[in-house]
């Protein structure tokens, strides 16, 4: 059975690598214009193919550091819902998972912006630019928690 790329992982791979498309016309699932994609992220960006060569490196390892983590946080999320689903929880038990989690969630977060800022050193002035500009309105298009998604 082939390994499957954990959803927060291809999530990362499209915020990171193909959200500056959407600063292009043509709209894609509600998220906003563009299409995506790491090539048409090369091709936004103008990137040379030593910047993109360094690019996919870059995305490999931030792959191999957060998928084990993405892959133990699955029978957490698994275990908490179980908990939550019975009648009496136990506040201790949910409360252990719920700060387990929240430590995996920071250590993701921690990879993926090293991700990002080794990217963005990559790139020259303009690419920077542009990066930072998509990055800002991807942030700023983001619903919150209880939003709906579109």
């Amino acid at each position: 059975m082939p390994a499957r790329t954990p959803a927060p992982i291809l999530l990362a791979l499209a915020v990171l690598l193909a959200a500056p498309l959407a600063a292009q016309p043509g709209g894609r699932h509600g998220f906003g214009p563009g299409p995506a994609g790491p090539r048409a992220l090369a091709e936004y960006l103008d990137l040379d193919a030593e910047q993109s060569a360094a690019a996919r490196a870059l995305f490999a390892d931030l792959v191999a550091e957060v998928r084990p983590l993405l892959d133990a946080q699955r029978p957490r999320r698994d275990e908490l819902r179980a908990l939550l689903a019975t009648p009496s929880p136990s506040l201790e038990a949910v409360g252990r998972l719920v700060v387990q989690m929240h430590g995996t969630r920071e250590r993701v977060r921690a990879a993926r912006e090293k991700q990002e800022a080794a990217f963005a050193a990559l790139l020259d002035d303009a690419q920077r630019l542009k990066w930072e500009a998509l990055r800002e309105w991807r942030q700023a298009r983001r619903p919150g928690p209880g939003e709906p998604l579109d």
